[in-house]
C-alpha cells in the first residue's frame, strides 16, 4: 500500500472543467498535468486552477470512488 497523498483539485483545459484527485507534488496551482480518459489515453494541457485540502492516502481515494460508483448505479433509472 502506498503511502502517497492526494489532494482534490479542480483543473481547467479550454472550456473543459474537472475535478481530480492529484499526487501531492502535482498538486500546485496553475500547474499543467495530463490526464488518462476514460479509454487510458494521456491527454495534455489541463491547468490546475484550484487545490484544495485536506490530503488523503490513494486508498481513501479508491474506497471515496467506488462509494461514489455504488450511489450512482442504485440511484439511476
Amino acid at each position: 500500500m502506498s503511502n502517497d497523498l492526494y489532494k482534490q483539485c479542480i483543473l481547467h483545459r479550454g472550456d473543459a472543467r474537472q475535478m481530480s484527485w492529484l499526487p501531492e507534488q502535482y498538486a500546485i496551482a496553475n500547474n499543467h498535468v495530463k490526464l488518462k480518459d476514460n479509454k487510458g489515453v494521456w491527454e495534455d494541457g489541463w491547468k490546475v486552477h484550484e487545490v484544495y485540502t485536506p490530503t488523503r492516502t490513494l486508498e481513501e481515494v479508491r474506497e471515496r470512488s467506488q462509494d461514489y460508483k455504488k450511489t450512482r448505479k442504485a440511484s439511476e433509472v
